[in-house]
């Protein structure tokens, strides 16, 4: 259906702006209604206007010179129409539903105002487009000033291995700021050669099945049941250890049973991280060797169930405790670590929190720590408690800087020293590399104690090698029994 047409309208539409503007933007001399196609309809003919539905008298068509009046004369542009305002604005409603033809030629055929206004927004489109694709697939910030890329990779087919939270080369390694971290002395060819190795954190996904190809290992002796209430105290936290009446204390008693009189070069492996993964906590509990000991996570869930779980399966069993690094608050140990900025009193009411995750183990593994473990002040409470308690105390820090070994044997507490983390490079050819090296540590000094996460590659290489360790005459022996066995530094 047709309607009137009206310039003043479409002026109206275009602009609203004054006359003196719009006759500077658009000559309407230079249209008529064909070129616009539109139509006024005949008398009679379908959507014409009825007799009671007189055009207005102020749609007049407008030109340069002036408007025209309704019998086609034009009239001064100093003579307005009636119904037009003095100050040349044209303030008559103008709705949509009344004009609906103009509005489609709007959306048929743009104006030039409109064709701005869409290139304007395909610009900002194309922007936006171009500058996510350069967030998400752009450099890998090896570029000076740039940031180091996170990757997600899976490992190769029939490589066996995992990894988790590598950090770029240049953390510290060995005896460092925790363990994962990348060894400052590791060359990272395994990972390298898996195309594992960005210059970021490489966090591949360890599926349910990545164990499945490691063989269980069963009909082990399990450990006495735990925890024996003679060397339980039931407190807030939870029940925590303590020395029996008799001098029993709970080091000697939870410890797993080892011939002291064998004389052979002696390795103890720890494998730490355990209660955070309920695959890889599984996996080292069914599929590790007896003699290779466990420690938990105070972070891990359902401990109470693990730790038994263990002590069935012959593993002898550690918490970790979490100590404050250098690095922090950047690498954060989390709300149970122990502080240089807080109170002693709360360092043990934490301390007293991680105990108390968990029952019949036989003392704490240190993680993290190179800011605590370097301060007497802070560190000497913190001792004293382990040695009240009756628990031994295993340092994986840095030896350098670390003064819980010293400590410990200042006051009594039974101490081991880590001198090697396995899996900083989780490739199966680098683990052997550094099992060997743990070989000639301890048939150097007679003891060498490892440290080491639950990846599946290394789950794997430590039950390929227990197998053949005692062929070369070096026992494999639980932590226990490497106790105050070393030379301090």
């Amino acid at each position: 259906m047709k309607i009137p047409f009206s310039f003043a309208g479409l002026k109206k539409v275009f602009t609203r702006k004054k006359r003196d503007d719009i006759d500077d933007d658009f000559d309407f001399s230079d249209f008529d209604d064909d070129e616009l196609g539109e139509s006024v309809p005949s008398e009679g003919e379908e959507g014409a206007p009825k007799e009671h539905e007189e055009p207005a008298a102020d749609e007049t068509e407008t030109t340069d010179g002036g408007e025209k009046g309704p019998d086609g004369e034009e009239t001064p542009e100093s003579s307005p129409s009636p119904e037009a305002p003095d100050d040349g604005y044209n303030d008559e409603p103008f709705p949509e539903s009344d004009y609906p033809d103009v509005f489609d030629d709007e959306k048929k055929g743009l104006s030039g105002r409109g064709r701005i206004i869409v290139i304007a927004a395909a610009a900002s489109l194309v922007l936006v487009i171009g500058g996510g694709a350069m967030m998400f697939l752009g450099g890998d910030g090896e570029a000076d000033g740039g940031t180091a890329r996170v990757s997600l990779a899976m490992p190769e087919k029939g490589a066996g291995s995992g990894v988790t939270a590598l950090t770029p080369p240049g953390a510290e390694g060995a005896g460092g700021e925790g363990m994962g971290q990348a060894s400052p002395d590791g060359d990272g060819q395994g990972l390298k050669a898996a195309g594992l190795l960005e210059s970021g954190v490489v966090v591949p996904a360890v599926s349910v099945g990545a164990y499945d190809k490691i063989a269980r290992i069963d009909n082990v002796e399990p450990l006495p049941a735990a925890p024996i209430p003679e060397l339980t105290e039931t407190t807030a936290e939870g029940p925590l250890p303590k020395v029996a009446a008799d001098g029993r204390k709970p080091w000697q008693v939870y410890a797993r049973p080892f011939d002291a009189r064998d004389d052979r070069p002696r390795i103890s492996i720890v494998v730490t991280g355990l209660g955070l993964s309920n695959e890889a906590t599984r996996a080292a509990i069914q599929r590790l060797p007896p003699d290779i000991t466990l420690a938990f996570s105070p972070y891990g869930r359902s401990l109470d169930r693990w730790i038994p779980d263990a002590r069935n399966a012959g593993h002898e069993v550690f918490l970790t405790l979490p100590m404050e690094p250098q690095s922090f608050p950047l690498d954060d140990p989390g709300p149970l670590a122990m502080l240089t900025s807080v109170p002693s009193t709360m360092n043990i009411q934490r301390l007293d929190g991680v105990m108390g995750k968990g029952s019949g183990y036989v003392g704490l593994v240190t993680e993290m720590g190179s800011q605590f473990s370097d301060s007497e002040k802070h560190l000497k409470p913190i001792m004293e408690t382990l040695r009240d308690r009756g628990l031994m105390l295993v340092d994986a820090g840095d030896q350098n800087v670390s003064k819980a070994p010293a400590m410990a044997s200042e006051l009594g507490v039974p101490r081991a020293i880590v001198n090697i983390v396995l899996d900083n490079d989780p490739a199966p050819e680098a683990i052997r590399a550094r099992l060997a090296e743990l070989e000639s540590v301890a048939k150097e000094y007679f003891v060498a104690i490892a440290i080491a996460q639950p990846y599946p590659s290394t789950i794997a290489v430590l039950r390929e090698w227990s197998m053949t360790v005692k062929d070369r005459n070096i026992a494999l022996a639980p932590l226990s029994a490497s106790a105050d066995k070393q030379i301090l530094p």
